[in-house]
């Protein structure tokens, strides 16, 4: 889940780092609420899609007690995805639920269904932001990219209408081959369209794009710094970089909030429809599954040991352990490296 976010105003995402930082332990959960998604993008880490055969929900009675057990455990956020959040059947309970328990609540969804009245409800019921995605600047191609014919114009409005409720939003861009050099005119369309916080993703190689070596961009780095730049020139006040490999050797000018693998670092839990752990919503192997494998212990005790023997099976090469940067980066990003002969992290160049 290596994302950079660059603020161009502060909100109550951060309130999950502060309380990691203090408590040391899960303070933030990814739930995918469904399979379903009315969206066939092209590079789906989840391989979700509407030409999906089948597809499962996950049920009410789980996700209460998946909430009871966040709670209990003082995890402070959850985001809702996906699938498509918006087409999930129990979203209203899962918001509601989530804030009687007194949860931050987010919502990574694609917009198409966003309309100003759910917008003004998301709002009433606790929802504070929504990501949303726009993968180019130009909405042919952004449609093509996310597999439905309307998309773009929808991920506007979107954008607007949880806007003009009130909700924070953040446009996010995976960067592949075909948009990495439209990055800044994608982030001017969001910041016209009143996005304060602009995320930029790594595609990787899971799901849809299992096997799209082909989509990965060129120039992955240097475009984070490009926009690094951008984002100072016109007025960014932080950046949370939640991708190992920046900033290393280049110094941002904006205060980093953090810089590390929040999945690696015990920071976020990701979960699926059926309660499956995943290390990284990009590396689909269970850990364990939260309903059924606890028995009894503590979540976050429980998390932490399971977290802990995942990552002795994951080697570093010698190179990562004499390399300078060693310390910021920790070796870079475990899925990206389990995709290499060497073991090294694909995008590092040092």
């Amino acid at each position: 889940m290596c994302c950079i976010t660059f603020n161009w105003k502060e909100n109550d995402a951060m309130e999950k780092v502060k309380h990691f930082r203090r408590k040391g332990r899960v303070s933030w959960a990814v739930i995918e609420v469904t399979e379903a998604c009315n969206f066939n993008c092209s590079w789906c880490y989840a391989g979700s899609g509407y030409n999906r055969k089948y597809f499962k929900h996950m049920e009410k009675d789980k996700l209460k007690k998946l909430l009871e057990i966040l709670s209990e455990s003082d995890v402070k956020q959850v985001t809702y995805s996906g699938g498509e959040p918006t087409v999930y059947p129990y979203l209203d309970y899962a918001i509601k639920e989530a804030r009687n328990l007194d949860l931050i609540v987010h919502i990574n969804t694609n917009g198409y269904l966003l309309t100003e009245t759910l917008a003004r409800e998301w709002r009433k019921m606790g929802v504070t932001q929504v990501q949303i995605n726009i993968d180019s600047k130009h909405p042919e191609k952004h449609d093509k990219i996310r597999g439905r014919k309307g998309s773009f114009d929808r991920a506007l409005k979107a954008i607007r209408n949880a806007r003009n409720s009130g909700i924070t939003c953040v446009s996010q861009t995976v960067l592949t081959r075909e948009n990495e050099k439209e990055v800044l005119d994608i982030i001017k369309i969001a910041r016209n369209a009143g996005v304060e916080r602009v995320r930029i993703w790594d595609m990787m190689l899971s799901g849809h794009a299992r096997e799209k070596e082909n989509l990965l961009p060129k120039e992955y780095l240097n475009t984070i710094k490009t926009v690094s730049d951008f984002a100072l020139k016109t007025g960014a006040v932080s950046i949370e970089a939640g991708e190992p490999l920046f900033p290393l050797n280049y110094e941002t000018g904006l205060k980093v909030v953090d810089s590390f693998c929040v999945c690696l670092a015990g920071l976020l839990a990701n979960f699926s429809v059926r309660g499956d752990e995943y290390f990284c919503c990009m590396y689909r192997k269970p850990l364990y599954n939260i309903f059924r494998d606890l028995n009894g212990e503590k979540f976050e005790e429980f998390h932490m040991k399971a977290l802990k023997k995942f990552s002795h099976f994951i080697s570093l090469p010698e190179k990562c352990k004499t390399c300078e940067f060693f310390e910021k980066c920790r070796g870079g990003c475990i899925v990206r490296r389990n995709r290499t002969s060497d073991g090294r992290d694909y995008w590092c160049s040092m």
